[in-house]
């Protein structure tokens, strides 16, 4: 069951949610923070910065399922290297499998446009990918997509 509430008119299913940032750069990691919590007053944003860390955090807060439902995850490519950001999608899908469940949402993001970077995360399955901006303005419209899109708009897998 979700919290709903009224934000800029429109129902939302975020507030009192978590999504899980997974991003190596401690400035990057301070900047989406940010803008999450500014395009999505209410949101527990939980931050780690390795493979590891996502994946023992996933695996604890499973277990509880408590009131701050892991909605989404942020996940950066590089982390630092791209097969390390690969290797946490297969993490991710390996556990929701292995447990018959629907696999929460993965964006991800990089500064890399390449086609095999793009490709090799949808093979892996991630559910969108995006190429970081480097302006602020930028990054403000795609975190209110992302809040437009996966937590107004589609409905989720309830876990």
């Amino acid at each position: 069951m979700t919290s709903s509430s009224t934000f800029s008119g429109k129902t939302c299913n975020f507030k009192n949610s978590t999504i899980l940032v997974v991003e190596d750069n401690p400035y990057q990691l301070s900047f989406i923070k940010t803008l999450l919590l500014e395009c999505m007053p209410g949101i527990n944003a939980v931050e780690v910065s390795d493979r590891k860390s996502a994946l023992d955090y996933l695996a604890s807060e499973w277990e509880k399922k408590g009131k701050n439902v892991l909605k989404l995850i942020l996940l950066d490519l590089y982390l630092p290297t791209r097969d390390e950001g690969l290797l946490v999608l297969e993490g991710l899908n390996s556990y929701f499998q292995a447990r018959n469940e629907p696999c929460i949402p993965v964006v991800v993001f990089s500064f890399s446009d390449r086609p095999e970077d793009i490709n090799d995360c949808y093979v892996n399955g991630a559910n969108a990918y995006m190429v970081k901006s480097s302006n602020y303005p930028e990054w403000k419209v795609f975190f209110e997509g992302i809040r437009n899109f996966w937590m107004e708009t589609v409905s989720l897998p309830v876990h």
